[in-house]
């Protein structure tokens, strides 16, 4: 699922927002992916998994949060000034810390790129 939302476009957040999130069937979607991330980073903060693992399934060649987390951060960021919700997707975004300080202490690239990630593009 995540994957549809990595091909969405958008010019800014009210345009992101008028084609998708004011679309019941696309909010839906993009909560969907963005909230899988969000509970394991509570699971990581618990120690309820091992980094390792979700670490390993990052490295699998969908990259999977982090690649998310890039696209959508600046619409996560302005969704929380807009709806004065300092912790939307706190645990999301605790998540992709995570996976960045194991690529820096595994002296992996810390660049988010689409030359990376062939499939994505911001």
């Amino acid at each position: 699922l995540h994957g549809e939302v990595l091909e969405w476009e958008w010019t800014d957040f009210d345009d992101f927002s008028e084609r998708y999130y004011k679309n019941p069937t696309r909010k839906g979607e993009w909560i969907s992916a963005n909230i899988t991330f969000d509970i394991l980073g509570i699971m990581l903060k618990e120690n309820l998994m091992d980094p390792e693992i979700l670490f390993e399934m990052e490295q699998s060649g969908t990259r999977g949060g982090t690649v998310l987390w890039y696209k959508f951060e600046p619409i996560v960021r302005e969704m929380r000034r807009r709806e004065s919700n300092p912790d939307l997707l706190k645990n999301f975004e605790y998540y992709v810390e995570e996976m960045y300080k194991l690529r820096r202490l595994k002296g992996l690239s810390m660049e988010w790129s689409p030359e990376n990630v062939w499939w994505f593009e911001k």
